[in-house]
């Protein structure tokens, strides 16, 4: 497996060639400042790349991500105009040598977290969803149409008091941490009602209409990244838990088999973001890592604490309620199986996902990453890696 670092170019206070001095093997970034929907041009990407080329010795191999446009969810009359758009960035990241299109498909949110610096016992900070403020957001600041039905009795009546003991500022900080999970939140602006017009437009829309609608996509972009030799690699929806009511379309085991039942293209396949995955109970890491590891093209690694309720925070990359020793050893294996098979001998790219605040850089552009945060993570992720292929030389040499 190849470890890497995320960054997010122009909007990055960290310098590129930070990355490589951490010991991140490739660099995951896309193209800044682009209204979703956007052509991604030749110029937009070389410029881009640039950088990277001239200040590291390390490559771009992975884009995060073209952003989906709402109307290809919504299948809506712009959906060809979006799909073509979408196809056409691809053809121009292939042409800088990026192997891998990190996407999502959420309706409306890319990420939703209550606190972006909760802080934990050792006095570092991190980020959290608290599902009780979260169902204040989504009740009261909101006030979506149908939350009601979506909360119990109780529920309600818990969040009317503590929205009734928040201040006027914490309201307005709650609604911005919400707000900068949304697409193109960096280049574009977003307040309660548009955010509100945005999920009614799902209104009365099933699942399996959305499911519909990704289908069609992928059947006509495909074909395309095939012949590019790009591999296209869904994430997972985050936090993979019911928000706002909208349709979840990778928040399970199923919903995974119905991304690969689409299509057996090469290109077809998944990233696997162990913390969102996580933040369901019912999800099995170990079984999922197992399972589809000839699939599994990119990897999100960190770690979470659950409770109560749904409520999680990201505890780092090692520890926590997930067990990524199991996880890690999951994605070896894969990937030395991959290797004995014709045709199956690309590697996995991973990356930490997030980090703690340790160092206070919490100052960085992007909610969850410091950039010394995610460093003491590849290192204990690198550290971990490194133990799992010492033992699995040991077993393999004593067979």
């Amino acid at each position: 497996m190849k470890l890497g670092l995320r960054h997010y170019g122009v909007n990055d206070e960290f310098p590129i060639e930070s990355l490589e001095k951490v010991g991140a093997e490739f660099v995951v970034t896309l193209v800044p400042n682009k209204k979703i929907g956007e052509v991604w041009t030749k110029n937009d990407i070389v410029s881009t790349n640039f950088p990277i080329k001239k200040k590291t010795n390390i490559e771009w191999k992975v884009c995060e991500s073209i952003p989906i446009h709402e109307d290809i969810k919504l299948g809506t009359k712009n959906f060809k105009e979006y799909t073509k758009n979408f196809i056409e960035s691809m053809k121009e990241l292939a042409e800088v040598g990026v192997e891998i299109i990190c996407y999502n498909f959420m309706p409306v949110v890319d990420w939703t977290r209550t606190s972006v610096d909760y802080k934990l016992p050792n006095g570092s900070k991190t980020l959290r969803f608290d599902s009780e403020i979260f169902s204040v957001f989504d009740l009261f600041i909101l006030e979506r149409s149908n939350a009601l039905e979506q909360y119990s009795k109780s529920e309600i009546k818990r969040a009317g008091e503590i929205f009734s003991e928040m201040s006027e500022q914490s309201r307005k900080d709650l609604t911005k941490i919400i707000s900068t999970g949304l697409p193109g939140s960096v280049a574009e602006s977003h307040d309660i009602e548009g955010l509100r017009k945005t999920i009614d437009r799902y209104k009365g829309l099933s699942k399996g209409y959305c499911q519909n609608n990704l289908k069609n996509f992928l059947n006509t972009v495909l074909p395309v990244a095939e012949s590019l030799g790009i591999k296209l690699a869904m994430h997972p929806d985050d936090p993979a838990l019911n928000i706002f009511g909208l349709p979840r379309l990778m928040s399970t085991e199923d919903d995974i088999k119905y991304l690969l039942d689409i299509s057996d293209s090469p290109s077809n396949g998944l990233t696997v973001c162990t913390g969102s995955f996580g933040s369901n109970k019912n999800n099995d890491l170990g079984r999922i890592t197992k399972t589809y590891s000839d699939k599994i093209y990119f990897a999100h690694l960190r770690n979470i604490k659950r409770g109560p309720g749904n409520s999680f925070y990201e505890s780092g990359h090692i520890t926590g309620d997930l067990n990524m020793s199991e996880i890690v050893h999951n994605l070896i294996s894969g990937e030395n199986k991959r290797k004995t098979k014709e045709g199956f001998d690309w590697e996995t790219y991973v990356r930490p996902d997030h980090g703690l605040d340790i160092l206070g850089d919490s100052s960085c552009n992007q909610p969850g990453y410091p950039l010394w945060g995610r460093a003491l993570g590849l290192a204990e992720l690198k550290g971990l890696m490194k133990g799992i292929n010492y033992l699995e030389e040991i077993y393999n040499s004593n067979k």
